[in-house]
């Protein structure tokens, strides 16, 4: 019964660590290292950049659906900049 209970607390340790919010600076830098190497989220090793970055594939969705709709525009021009950035777009 008690390995049980240790076995319940860990998976939800566990849960509650890999859904946590991540903050704006982690989002764009996430979805920068996506746009820097061509690819999008459906990109087939697409999780594999997002781990890079620190930041899992769910993370991203409770990020947009919490995300403050008067930063959207903001985050999107820093993400768009930081990409042409990358690939030597002059601004």
């Amino acid at each position: 019964m008690t390995k049980k209970i240790l076995l319940g607390v860990f998976a939800a340790a566990f849960l509650a660590a890999c859904s946590r919010t991540i903050t704006s600076e982690q989002y764009i830098a996430a979805m920068t290292a996506l746009g820097c190497k061509d690819m999008t989220e459906r990109s087939p090793n697409a999780s594999e950049v997002l781990k890079e970055a620190g930041v899992a594939e769910d993370q991203v969705i409770v990020f947009r659906k919490k995300m403050d709709p008067k930063k959207t525009t903001e985050v999107s021009m820093e993400i768009a900049r930081r990409v042409m950035e990358c690939h030597g777009v002059k601004q």
